[in-house]
């Protein structure tokens, strides 16, 4: 366990990709710090981490709900109320992937298996999830995931060397998108390597005058 990491439950029953985790008490906070660091909670649509020896499998939270221990539906004494003392926290994870030695990689070979434990995604794990592997200084950032606030970067050469497409509605932001992507390559460090290369020609074809606005901002 990394030092200063909180057990939050155990996975008690798996169902191919997806468990079911029992959480223990007083486990609902929206967040909380360890060696002050602020750690996400355990959400709905938020990642988490189960523990299955050197392997972190990445799982996001698909659904929560409670368990009453005590008030059964066979119980004479049931009063259709929830308390402190008699519910159970149940959430169903979804695996997404493996962090080993620090890398992120999707592979479905490593399943939750019961007993694992869960526990909250550092930011350290975040960060290995969104990067899967791209070295910073190699790739540009084109934005930041909702949840996490962590940056989106694809590495520039294996992306730049190859033909892209970009496709949706009327609307859906291609332009922008695309803007977005060569704004970021000018910008970074292998910029000037890139508009001053003899071979670099930037063709735009467009039934509107939209474009226009775009390459001002890159120039």
């Amino acid at each position: 366990m990394k030092q200063g990491e909180k057990e939050l439950g155990v996975v008690v029953s798996v169902d191919s990709d997806e468990a079911v985790v029992g959480m223990y008490n007083v486990t609902n906070g929206a967040s909380y710090f360890i060696d002050g660091e602020e750690i996400n909670g355990i959400k709905v649509g938020a990642y988490a981490i189960l523990k299955q020896g050197r392997n972190r499998i990445v799982v996001t939270v698909l659904s929560e709900k409670v368990r009453d221990q005590l008030n059964t539906i066979n119980s004479k004494e049931f009063d259709n109320r929830f308390h402190a003392q008699s519910i159970q926290r149940i959430v169903r994870v979804k695996s997404q992937g493996v962090i080993k030695e620090g890398q992120f990689s999707v592979t479905s070979s490593t399943v939750p298996m019961v007993g694992n434990v869960l526990v909250s995604a550092s930011s350290e794990d975040i960060a290995a999830i969104f990067s899967r592997g791209v070295d910073e200084e190699k790739s540009v950032t084109i934005g930041r995931s909702l949840m996490e606030n962590q940056p989106i970067r694809i590495p520039i050469n294996d992306f730049f060397a190859s033909h892209i497409g970009i496709f949706g509605n009327t609307g859906s932001g291609k332009s922008n998108t695309l803007h977005k992507l060569y704004l970021e390559l000018f910008s970074s460090p292998y910029g000037n390597a890139a508009l001053g290369k003899a071979f670099l020609r930037l063709l735009i074809l467009t039934v509107s005058m939209e474009a226009e606005k775009y390459l001002e901002s890159i120039k």
